[in-house]
């Protein structure tokens, strides 16, 4: 019995530990939306990398300031309100993981 404790209670403190912040997420929408980007038939030349880390970056900033998020300190909760829509997002030991099948630009 003392082992199962020991082991839920590192768990836990491995999990707080990896809580994503609003920085996570802010690279996750950066990171997803670049990888989109990469799937589209665009020239691959240092151009349209270039646009493609700029919109990258342009998105994370403008989802790290719509996105609302709900600390439960082992897990982060993100809500994200665009066109009347909410978009949610589980954030657990530094990964997300969307919570419903449609998402903002299928991210």
């Amino acid at each position: 019995m003392k082992k199962i404790i020991l082991i839920v209670a590192l768990l836990m403190v491995a999990l707080l530990a990896t809580n994503p912040n609003e920085n996570d997420f802010q690279r996750f929408v950066e990171n997803a939306l670049q990888d989109k980007l990469d799937e589209k038939a665009l020239p691959d030349n240092q151009v349209s990398e270039l646009i493609e880390e700029r919109i990258g970056k342009l998105a994370a900033s403008f989802a790290k300031e719509i996105a609302v998020r709900h600390n439960y300190y082992v897990f982060s909760i993100y809500t994200v309100s665009m066109g009347g829509d909410d978009f949610h997002y589980l954030g657990i030991a530094k990964i997300f993981v969307p919570l419903q099948s449609t998402q903002p630009g299928n991210l």
